[in-house]
């Protein structure tokens, strides 16, 4: 069974947050400016004529021929479209990514 692009991204932005509220009160900050992400998935047809994408099915049961890789590029941002801090000082809030 595959993770659905949707919830592997959410799975990144919680990872952010995370590390954004761990460096809090940090000397050192990172501004996170692209995230990049390389995903090998899979592309089978349905009965139906659908067809379902599948990220790093543990199966094993696709061959490397039907394999696919694609690259996303995410720029994070805050809810007010600023840049992407990981370790926020005491004074700015916690909106974070949205």
């Amino acid at each position: 069974m595959g993770v659905e692009l949707r919830e592997f991204v959410n799975h990144i932005r919680q990872q952010l947050l995370d590390a954004r509220q761990d460096g809090r009160n940090s000397e050192m900050r990172f501004n996170v400016a692209e995230v990049t992400l390389e995903l090998q998935v899979a592309v089978t047809k349905g009965g139906a004529g659908g067809f379902e994408v599948v990220f790093g099915s543990a199966k094993g049961e696709y061959s490397q021929e039907t394999l696919q890789k694609i690259q996303l590029k995410l720029t994070p941002e805050t809810r007010d479209g600023g840049p992407t801090l990981i370790a926020a000082d005491e004074t700015e809030d916690d909106e974070g990514i949205s």
